[in-house]
């Protein structure tokens, strides 16, 4: 595996699922139990999935099957959904629009998917978080925005994307992110 695939692993949504976690945690206090919820459902739970397919053969690590993605883009709406639920029975507003923003870019992008082309989810899942951390006056989300060109750079590199899929992973992690906010209406 060349440096750039490398890269591509390292700057992957789980990557940036991560900080969004570790910010959250640190900024709201959550407890050891909160942490380690939060981290089920947006780190690992989306992640699974892939890896399970990814040893079976099924597909490759980077998901590069169109196909196969929007079954493995809907298991990750499942987890994200289900972190929704439970952070809404903790009245934590800001962590359950954590989840809320991550369901609906999924969502969107599993729709891209299957009705037009294979979006970026990699650029999705780095301006997505990015922008989630911003909405909640966290500005650790300027530095994981920062790293959006870093990481379409690279995936252009590695011939996954087209410079218009790309495109399409920010635009739609820009648009749905926002509404999630405003859903919640968080002040």
């Amino acid at each position: 595996m060349g440096w750039d695939r490398t890269a591509s692993l390292a700057l992957s949504p789980t990557t940036f699922s991560a900080v969004v976690v570790a910010s959250l945690s640190l900024r709201l206090g959550l407890s050891p139990a909160e942490i380690a919820a939060a981290s089920a459902f947006l780190v690992l739970g989306p992640v699974i999935p892939v890896l399970a397919a990814a040893r079976s053969g099924a597909v490759d690590i980077f998901v590069s099957d169109r196909a196969m993605r929007t079954p493995l883009l809907l298991l990750a709406v499942v987890s994200y959904a289900a972190g929704f639920l439970y952070f809404r029975r903790l009245d934590l507003t800001e962590v359950e629009f954590a989840f809320l923003a991550y369901a609906l870019v999924t969502t969107g992008m599993a729709l891209v998917n299957e009705l037009h082309t294979k979006g970026s989810i990699h650029v999705a899942g780095v301006v997505g978080p990015g922008l989630t951390l911003l909405l909640l006056g966290d500005w650790a989300g300027a530095a994981v925005l920062a790293a959006a060109p870093a990481v379409a750079w690279i995936r252009l590199r590695v011939g996954a994307h087209s410079p218009s899929q790309v495109l399409i992973g920010a635009v739609v992690a820009l648009t749905l992110t926002p509404a999630a906010y405003a859903a919640l209406r968080i002040a």
